[in-house]
């Protein structure tokens, strides 16, 4: 069974910034953000650091033949940086690897040598970008989209992989501060992972879980005609913490877009100028989580999931 509201304490993520959403950080809670490189420029940081503690830059990938970071030109711009750096309530900025269709880099944790070569170049971003922290979004460590999960022996390896990658980081980071003249503040490392029961027991065993601040739950993308329900997002969490992960650590994912049923994906923006009449009811903006045939999480829906979230 799951422990207690009083010793669960949920952190709640945010998925794709677009417009129309509500004052939700609390006090003693954190609230990230994935922001992909297509709205570097349009996004208001003054107006997101309201609402967001941290502010993830989706995301770099890394070459698994030499451990060399690629995909450069997804860096935000030094523009880009300093607007983030002048919002009032400045959220703290961290660079992600990976993500869907560019997590293939990720076999590199096999080998000890490669490793060096990306947390060497990383520690380089983290100094000269002055980021906060790393996100790793391996989608999915022993799994591929076409064949699911591969044999044991290769499951277990990238697990094995995935231990050393945040174990030497999280040595490379804090030899980073120590280092510092200024005392440099303690960087941060967090991941991505889908909650199928089996990649939080894997995270166990391995005590990946030891060496992160937090593991985001993606509580979307599901198939069918709602991709990110309540009850998806309950049990999800209960199935994490009857396994074993530490709930201080863990993130609710609210996707801030909808999907169809063919798994097509539509920004919250679009479905508010395109589909406002149809889900306004009852004087309350966004009081319904479908439209046409696009899933989505209503405000209704998204304040419930806060509100289990924090309690």
């Amino acid at each position: 069974m799951m422990k207690s509201s009083s010793f669960l304490t949920l952190i709640l993520i945010t998925l794709f910034f677009s417009i129309g959403f509500k004052q939700v950080v609390v006090a003693n809670s954190v609230v990230f953000g994935y922001l992909p490189e297509w709205r570097y420029h349009a996004l208001s940081f003054e107006s997101v650091s309201e609402h967001v503690t941290h502010i993830i830059f989706f995301s770099l990938e890394m070459d698994p033949k030499t451990g060399m970071i690629t995909a450069m030109d997804r860096l935000p711009n030094v523009e880009t940086l300093q607007r983030a750096k002048r919002a009032k309530n400045k959220a703290k900025l961290y660079i992600c690897f990976g993500g869907n269709g560019r997590s293939d880099g990720f076999k590199l944790v096999l080998n000890k040598n490669k490793r060096q070569v990306f947390l060497t170049q990383l520690i380089s971003l983290m100094n000269q970008y002055e980021f906060d922290g790393v996100d790793y979004n391996w989608e999915y460590p022993g799994y591929s989209f076409q064949h699911g999960y591969s044999n044991d022996q290769v499951v277990n390896n990238d697990y094995k992989g995935l231990y050393n990658l945040v174990k030497e980081t999280r040595e490379a980071f804090d030899k980073l501060s120590k280092k510092s003249k200024n005392g440099k503040k303690r960087l941060g490392i967090t991941l991505a992972y889908y909650p199928d029961g089996r990649q939080e027991k894997l995270f166990l065993k391995y005590k990946i879980d030891q060496y992160v601040d937090y593991m985001h739950m993606m509580t979307y993308d599901q198939h069918g005609n709602q991709h990110s329900s309540y009850e998806f997002a309950i049990k999800s969490v209960e199935q994490a913490i009857d396994i074993g992960l530490p709930s201080k650590k863990l993130t609710l994912g609210l996707p801030f877009y909808g999907r169809d049923h063919t798994g097509h994906w539509t920004t919250y923006e679009d479905i508010l100028s395109k589909h406002y009449d149809k889900i306004k009811g009852n004087n309350k903006e966004m009081n319904v989580d479908k439209v046409l045939d696009i899933g989505f999480n209503s405000v209704v829906t998204i304040e419930e999931k806060t509100k289990y979230a924090i309690k």
